[in-house]
């Protein structure tokens, strides 16, 4: 709300009613008000309580016959008079109507501006009796007067309200305004003149009153109805062209209140998963729809598309989006759209008859709102696409810039080493023979390692069957990965590497694939935490499984990064990763042979600090993928290949 703005036109309208009372008072035409004023202003309460909205955006322009009540009170009260009964007349209206405290002082202080101005247009123009021309020209010129000033203080408010111009908010309902002033103060005139001639006369009236009413009833509602549509128009043009989800949202949430005049909204889509949640659209900005608030207005429409709840029909957890609810307009688009759409919009104004054309309105734009979703959705399906695509590029640019990296490292050490000896051969030591020739051995090593990654991956990539399970000795295997491990670093630059078997001995896998996996967690623990101990242990697991941990007590990996390592080409930016190069495949490479594998590798913090890879798998022998007739085996085995690719 924006009392300040409210308060700041209200002592704006009072203090211009101030200055204009006070200069018909110097004149000597203010007079004094009479008792009169108590009927008046009576008459003026109960015709402003029959209104006729125009609803503009949010809020509405009451359409009255009140100008009929001010020709009458020009015609036979002072300005002093005018000036108390519009006053009493509208706040008895206001409290009448159980209006807000700004709301009554906003149009106290409208009303008397409007009919002091009026009042002090009358006596310039009167010249004296009121059973002439010249007077009744002077009433309808000062009901107008009255009227366009009126009109004119409600634009000004429901234009900061509404946050657009004066002049378009002014222009919209004078039309249907301009029309019930000239007839309404028409028809005062013409039972003030009627009163002339005999009281009982008044009555004559009263059927052209009725008519009247009717007529610009029907002039309201048509007006009312030719803006809601060129919101509809204009709404669907503005939503056209987004293609943010959320701002797709959120943009045909504040649509959806302006076109039934709402005080909040609700716009919400199903994923794809039939999970529905959506956007909340208010004075606030926008949020997120608690789920409960989504689920109540499902349950409204349940069976229906389009519908105007009464505001004790109004769940709770909707009423608390906006507690000054008095109705709830919903609608809901195709089930079978692509995109289905609920929207659902809480009205803070008194109920009218105009509940089926909200309807209809707000149900002919979810249709264009479903479209949107739909297309947005699409949008995001589209830019996440390329964002992959460039994103596989890339992956593909840094494969080769670091396969040949690597390739040609070994490479360029194993041909110096080997045209040393080619071109010093009679002139070298035996220990300097002997250590060219170590460095191409270890060179030759790196080198067969590198192309055994890439065969790996390939075979992971292209979805090769595993070997058949085979009884492993995990106790070997680790002794025979250390012995690599010493040869290749020699037996002093290798950590202790220590083996903790809790009493199963073996593991039921693919020997290759667990020596390859075993192999490079354990070399991996000597690279990063070369200056301690490292644990490899053998244990039961859960549901039928057992675990095989690598443990070291290294500087470990931060939380945030312990799945990153596990992905392609990735090497986290330390000092340490990068002086050991490689293609950061070794990780990703374990967890697929992992898959394959039947189970699944880990990476958690070590007790003491450090970490701890687990690799667990299935406690019993696997079926040999080879004795299958059907291809199930190999679709179960690409579909846990793609998961972790995705990883």
């Amino acid at each position: 709300m924006k009392h300040p703005q409210v308060l700041a036109l209200t002592a704006l309208h009072l203090g211009l009613a101030a200055l204009l009372a006070v200069a018909a008072s110097e004149a000597g035409s203010l007079g004094s008000p009479t008792l009169a004023v108590v009927p008046f202003a009576a008459a003026i309460a109960l015709v402003g309580s029959l209104h006729m909205n125009v609803e503009l955006g949010r809020h509405a322009v009451s359409v009255t016959l009140v100008e009929a009540v001010v020709v009458v009170m020009l015609l036979f009260m002072s300005p002093a008079g005018v000036l108390a009964a519009a006053v009493f007349g509208e706040v008895l209206a206001c409290v009448w109507q159980r209006q807000p405290l700004a709301k009554v002082a906003f149009n106290a202080g409208s009303a008397a501006l409007a009919a002091i101005a009026g009042a002090v247009v009358f006596q310039l123009l009167w010249t004296g009796g009121r059973a002439n021309g010249a007077a009744w020209a002077a009433a309808l010129v000062a009901a107008s007067v009255y009227a366009t000033t009126t009109h004119g203080c409600t634009s000004a408010v429901l234009a900061v309200f509404e946050t657009a111009r004066f002049t378009r908010i002014f222009a919209a309902s004078l039309v249907p305004v301009a029309l019930a002033s000239l007839i309404s103060a028409t028809i005062g005139l013409a039972a003030a003149v009627l009163y002339e001639v005999t009281p009982g006369a008044v009555l004559l009236v009263a059927p052209l009153v009725v008519l009247m009413a009717a007529e610009t009833r029907r002039l309201a509602a048509q007006r009312a109805e030719q803006l809601r549509f060129e919101r509809l128009y204009a709404a669907s043009s503005r939503t056209g062209g987004l293609t943010s989800l959320r701002e797709v949202m959120a943009t045909l949430a504040e649509e959806s209140r302006s076109l039934v005049t709402g005080a909040a909204a609700v716009c919400c889509t199903m994923d794809a998963d039939g999970t529905w949640w959506g956007v909340v659209r208010s004075d606030d900005g926008v949020s997120d729809a608690p789920v409960e608030a989504v689920e109540a207005s499902l349950a409204l429409l349940a069976g229906a598309t389009d519908a105007e709840v009464a505001s004790d029909r109004v769940p709770g957890s909707v009423r608390a989006l906006s507690p000054a609810t008095e109705s709830l307009v919903l609608a809901r688009s195709d089930e079978t759209a692509a995109a289905p759409v609920l929207l659902a919009v809480l009205r803070q104004l008194s109920g009218d008859d105009h509940t089926q054309r909200r309807s209809d309105v707000l149900a002919a734009f979810v249709g264009h709102a479903a479209l949107t979703v739909a297309n947005a959705r699409l949008y995001a399906d589209v830019e996440d696409a390329l964002a992959h695509q460039v994103d596989l590029n890339r992956q593909k640019d840094d494969f080769v810039s670091a396969v040949s990296h690597e390739l040609r490292t070994p490479l360029a050490a194993m041909m110096g080493s080997v045209l040393t000896l080619r071109r010093l051969d009679d002139r070298l030591k035996t220990d300097q023979r002997i250590k060219l020739l170590d460095v191409s051995c270890r060179q030759a090593k790196r080198l067969q390692r590198l192309i055994e990654e890439l065969l790996t991956l390939a075979s992971v990539e292209n979805r090769d069957a595993v070997p058949a399970d085979q009884a492993v000795a995990v106790a070997e295997l680790v002794e025979e990965i250390t012995d690599d491990l010493r040869t290749q670093r020699g037996a002093d630059e290798l950590p202790p590497i220590q083996f903790v078997d809790t009493g199963l001995g073996t593991v039921w896998s693919s020997e290759q694939r667990l020596r390859q996996v075993v192999s490079n967690l354990i070399e991996n623990a000597c690279k990063y935490a070369p200056g301690g101990a490292i644990e490899v242990r053998l244990e039961p697991g859960s549901d039928d499984t057992v675990r095989l941990s690598v443990s070291d007590n290294g500087p470990g990996i931060a939380a945030a990064d312990r799945e990153r390592v596990f992905e392609r080409f990735v090497q986290l930016d330390q000092s340490s990763t990068r002086a050991q190069g490689g293609l950061g495949l070794g990780l990703y490479l374990c967890r697929e042979v992992a898959a394959q594998l039947g189970g699944s590798l880990t990476l958690s913090e070590a007790p003491g600090g450090g970490s701890r890879f687990t690799l667990t798998l299935p406690a019993t022998r696997r079926p040999d993928p080879s004795s299958h007739a059907d291809a199930g085996g190999a679709q179960d085995l690409a579909r846990a290949s793609t998961s972790g690719e995705a990883a």
